[in-house]
């Protein structure tokens, strides 16, 4: 045994092994949760702060708690939300980080916030893992192709926050756009009730229909056939009890 190599642990968020805890160990953490780097026993067990003997989310706000410290009070609740693509959040208090897995097609590409302490992710296959820590405003990131969210897990200084899936809608990117005269929309409905999904043009005005009715909770495929319409730029806007989902689309004919 190289007793050279042993050193105490102190559980302390101190990842780098560099003596102090700052922006670059909870960086270093996320990463190893994420699975972009790997962390050796040493750096392993600094991370595990709660020691409960595995590395996720709590060490995260952990380490950032020591950092910042008390900002604001505790969220418990946090909604997700998925409007037009760009997914958002509505917490009823600070949200220390969140962690999310997607999994998508091979068009798929994603955004992640600025406005965050340390905003990443990974990409295998068709999964991405992303982690947005200390959040600092309700967009958390924005994406092309389909997609879905399949897990995520909040967490705010020192605990775990419960998700609550709101009755929201989003409508995917239209194919073709521009189009001529057919278009089609991916609807997704998390909860079944009352929809609508109109066609208004740049004024504001409302000049067509698609669907107005009770839809059951999951995806549907929808299309718009323009053929009695006109050339130009329309907003395509679909609405629930408390949730609208919008998009431009361009008809050329």
């Amino acid at each position: 045994i190289d007793f050279d190599e042993i050193d105490d642990c102190a559980h302390n968020g101190d990842v780098t092994l560099d003596g102090i805890v700052n922006i670059l160990d909870v960086v270093n953490l996320v990463q190893a949760i994420l699975g972009n780097s790997e962390l050796d026993d040493n750096q392993f067990c600094n991370a595990d702060i709660n020691e409960d003997g595995i590395i996720n989310i709590l060490d995260v706000v952990a380490i950032v708690q020591s950092i910042l410290g008390n900002r604001a009070a505790n969220a418990d609740m946090i909604e997700i939300y998925n409007n037009d693509n760009t997914v958002s959040m509505d917490a009823n208090g600070y949200v220390g980080a969140i962690q999310m897995t997607l999994s998508h097609g091979s068009d798929f590409s994603i955004e992640l916030t600025d406005n965050a302490l340390v905003a990443l992710y990974n990409t295998e296959g068709n999964t991405t893992t992303l982690m947005i820590v200390a959040p600092e405003d309700n967009e958390l990131f924005t994406v092309t192709g389909d997609y879905k969210i399949e897990e995520t897990i909040a967490a705010n200084s020192s605990d775990y926050i419960d998700i609550v899936n709101p009755s929201a809608i989003s409508l995917g990117e239209a194919y073709p756009n521009p189009f001529n005269p057919t278009t089609s929309f991916e609807l997704q409905i998390a909860v079944s009730g009352h929809v609508t999904m109109n066609i208004y043009n740049l004024m504001g005005q409302l000049v067509g229909t698609i669907l107005d009715g009770n839809m059951d909770a999951g995806y549907h495929n929808i299309t718009w056939d323009a053929s009695n319409f006109s050339s130009g730029m329309y907003i395509v806007k679909a609405e629930t009890t408390n949730t609208i989902a919008t998009q431009k689309v361009m008809l050329v004919k």
